[in-house]
């Protein structure tokens, strides 16, 4: 099987540069072969990954974290042909493979590389764009602009900073959310549609999912007092928050967000604009096969 591995030297911050040449000794002791590109921009993965596989690459390994993954799944399911995915995790966030059942370690999911099988997981179509795991609007999302705004080096102490002044100053999105046709109006602290689990580098935003059941998962926090919203995110934190009465978690297959302006969307941990006011997010059954472990690895 011809393969293809684009690696992202910017991913954690570039720190993930010290990991390439033990993956390429790792790939190279496991006898697999492979061509290797290296992102050199944003959104430079997916154009890679759909030159490989208009170049005839059978399967494509994505090195980095959530956003190259996100790229590369874009490019795979807009070239639509049956190509089979591969993860090696290097980035800041990596938790798309906490729903894929891949191992962390380097070593591991260089094994899986080798002697993986391709199971078949969903997709959501959001807009014009692909996600594999968690996409949303709302507090999370403000918080993530300020940050990659800021002036100031954006480290844990000025992340919880701009957490801590959004609880008190966030104004809360006014949206009509269609449910597979359900018709909801809320005002929403957070509102996020989940195929993985985890999000943000491990907040378990939707606990229950199963990313190749056909369905996703949409969670709805509605907008609360300053002072409840830190209770809700401590509850975020430890995956506790859907036994709240202010929190939904309901399985859809279509989800409709309209809003009086076009709003911020974060994809796999990526910011978007919308450029309408309405975003549509559909579930893609079985839209990508995906390397995992063999029953009885690891």
């Amino acid at each position: 099987m011809r393969t293809m591995v684009i690696f992202n030297p910017y991913s954690a911050k570039g720190r993930a540069v010290k990991s390439f040449s033990r993956i390429n000794e790792l790939l190279a002791s496991y006898h697999v072969e492979y061509a290797r590109v290296f992102t050199e921009r944003r959104m430079h993965a997916e154009e890679l990954t759909r030159k490989a596989i208009g170049d005839g690459y059978e399967r494509i390994v994505s090195v980095g974290g959530d956003g190259t993954l996100n790229e590369v799944v874009n490019g795979m399911m807009k070239e639509n042909k049956p190509v089979v995915l591969g993860i090696i995790p290097t980035g800041t966030c990596n938790d798309f493979i906490k729903a894929a059942g891949i191992p962390a370690d380097v070593e591991s999911a260089c094994r899986i590389i080798r002697s993986g099988v391709a199971r078949k997981f969903d997709v959501a179509k959001v807009n014009d764009r692909f996600c594999v795991n968690v996409c949303g609007v709302g507090f999370d999302v403000e918080v993530a602009r300020q940050v990659n705004q800021s002036k100031f080096i954006a480290g844990f102490l000025h992340h919880m900073a701009v957490i801590l002044k959004n609880i008190f100053t966030y104004k809360g999105l006014k949206l009509i959310l269609e449910l597979d046709g359900k018709r909801e109006e809320h005002r929403v602290l957070l509102f996020s549609v989940a195929n993985g689990i985890c999000y943000g580098g491990d907040f378990p935003i939707s606990p229950q999912s199963d990313a190749s059941d056909g369905l996703l998962n949409a969670v709805l926090i509605k907008d609360i007092r300053a002072l409840a919203r830190l209770k809700v995110l401590n509850h975020v934190i430890k995956g506790t928050h859907l036994e709240l009465d202010n929190v939904t978690m309901t399985p859809v297959k279509k989800v409709k967000i309209s809003s009086d302006f076009p709003l911020l969307v974060q994809i796999e941990g990526e910011l978007i604009q919308s450029q309408t006011n309405i975003i549509d997010i559909n579930v893609i059954h079985n839209g990508l096969r995906i390397l995992v472990p063999k029953d009885g690895d690891f």
